[in-house]
């Protein structure tokens, strides 16, 4: 549990990083366009998101001199950082998992750049984000990211309009001037049921949560699932929505409660029994 000192010392972090970032991102020096001409910019910067990424962010993505301030270089997006981004975009309820090797940047991309892109869009893509890290404080942190940049970042302001509104990064949860919502959630909080109003979450984003222990654990969950669909012997399964594992305290066996969900919505209660071995897991419907 972070203390009210441990609080206030994030906070005035968080504000440090918001002057930082006001102040590479300034407008004044930028050269003076019309109004049509903005807008066919803002076109172009938000179909290409490698050009989106270096314009609006260059406090992440340019390399400067530490004595003059002047730019040395601007680190290019990866090509699978833009394909990335192009399929989260162009696929709707994509279940995905993106494995890039560390410091291949990908809480920058996933947490802050592709979702503000998808945000800025025509016909706005994101509504309603949820940011899933190994636990609530560290997810908390992560949306302190995204809130700098929306109420910091001149050039977003700039072309977008003030985004501030209600919440703070601090509480967990913010929401944006055009009502799009932003929730912290840690490890083992499930998202499930949650809802803004009419919305639920349409892009949830779980940060870095790899460790030996939770990974064994997903292995458990998977391996739960396909002793379910094989008792079922039935076709086009779809795991995601129709096999529900309840939450489970992980040991070297123990049993597993389970809802296999059929397609006209009849909840079958099912129980399993677990064992890990030598590196090996064993999963088999008891009843």
């Amino acid at each position: 549990m972070v203390t009210a000192q441990e609080k206030r010392q994030a906070y005035e972090l968080w504000r440090e990083r918001c002057r930082q970032v006001q102040s590479v991102t300034d407008t004044s020096a930028l050269r003076p366009e019309t109004p049509a001409g903005r807008e066919r910019r803002k076109a172009r910067l938000l179909a290409n998101y490698a050009a989106f990424c270096e314009y609006y962010f260059p406090h992440y993505l340019q390399l400067r001199d530490k004595a003059t301030g002047e730019v040395i270089r601007t680190i290019h997006n990866a090509p699978f950082h833009n394909e990335a981004a192009r399929t989260v975009r162009d696929t709707p309820n994509l279940k995905a998992v993106f494995m890039w090797p560390r410091g291949h940047a990908k809480s920058t991309h996933l947490d802050i750049f592709l979702p503000l892109w998808l945000m800025f869009q025509p016909g706005r893509l994101i509504n309603f984000m949820v940011v899933v890290g190994k636990s609530e404080d560290s997810a908390v942190r992560l949306l302190g990211d995204i809130q700098a940049e929306l109420e910091a970042n001149r050039r977003l302001t700039a072309d977008f309009g003030e985004q501030k509104n209600g919440g703070s990064w601090l509480d967990g949860e913010f929401r944006t001037n055009s009502g799009v919502k932003f929730l912290a959630c840690g490890r083992g909080q499930s998202p499930r049921g949650l809802r803004d109003r009419e919305a639920r979450p349409d892009y949830i984003v779980i940060d870095d949560l790899d460790d030996d222990k939770r990974n064994e654990q997903l292995a458990i969950y998977w391996c739960a699932k396909e002793a379910i669909y094989k008792k079922m012997s039935q076709y086009n399964v779809d795991f995601a929505e129709q096999i529900e594992i309840d939450d489970f305290r992980m040991r070297g066996e123990g049993e597993l409660e389970a809802t296999f969900i059929q397609k006209d919505g009849f909840e079958e209660e099912l129980r399993l029994q677990y064992m890990t071995f030598d590196r090996h897991i064993l999963v088999w419907v008891a009843g």
